[in-house]
């Protein structure tokens, strides 16, 4: 049998939208605002592009590029959304882009894929429906070397935008 039930209904005052939570429908057509300098913002966003990168700046570690390669050597380069391998990559792609060289690029983080035997060995016995079942220590050691042996030849990784790292381009780079 059906039951009638009446729902509270919140109108968004601008575009019509109905809304069942009240305070969905005051923000529905909200206008954000920077709080840092005060213009106009997407949709939830507290602060605009420019002064999220001059605050991202102002945090962030500054280096050299040499002091970046020392500390980091093999790590790419993160600038506008595209990630380089080298100065020289990274002047071509302004030049081809018809763009000024930055003043300062991101710098990444290496993230390595690799097995982890451990974890690997202990879903495995997690997910057995028996609770008796273990893996000997000798299967454990074994399992270890192996995935150590396979990460050694196999080593593959990728790399991840690090705001925290601040590379400053030289300005006589071209």
């Amino acid at each position: 049998m059906a039951i009638k039930k009446i729902m509270p209904m919140y109108i968004c005052e601008k575009c019509g939208k109905m809304y069942t939570d009240e305070y969905v429908a005051n923000i529905c057509c909200k206008q954000y605002h920077c709080e840092v300098c005060g213009i106009e913002t997407e949709r939830y966003m507290l602060k605009c592009p420019s002064c999220q990168e001059k605050a991202l700046y102002e945090r962030g570690r500054k280096l050299t590029l040499d002091q970046y390669w020392s500390e980091f050597p093999g790590n790419m380069l993160y600038w506008n959304d595209h990630y380089y391998c080298d100065l020289d990559e990274l002047i071509d792609s302004c030049e081809y882009n018809q763009c000024k060289l930055p003043q300062y690029v991101y710098g990444t983080t290496r993230e390595y894929l690799r097995i982890d035997a451990a974890a690997h060995l202990e879903q495995l016995e997690a997910d057995i429906d028996c609770d008796e079942i273990r893996f000997c220590d000798a299967a454990w050691k074994e399992y270890k070397e192996f995935a150590e042996q396979w990460n050694k030849k196999y080593e593959e990784y990728c790399f991840y935008v690090d705001h925290s790292i601040i590379v400053m381009i030289p300005s006589n780079a071209k």
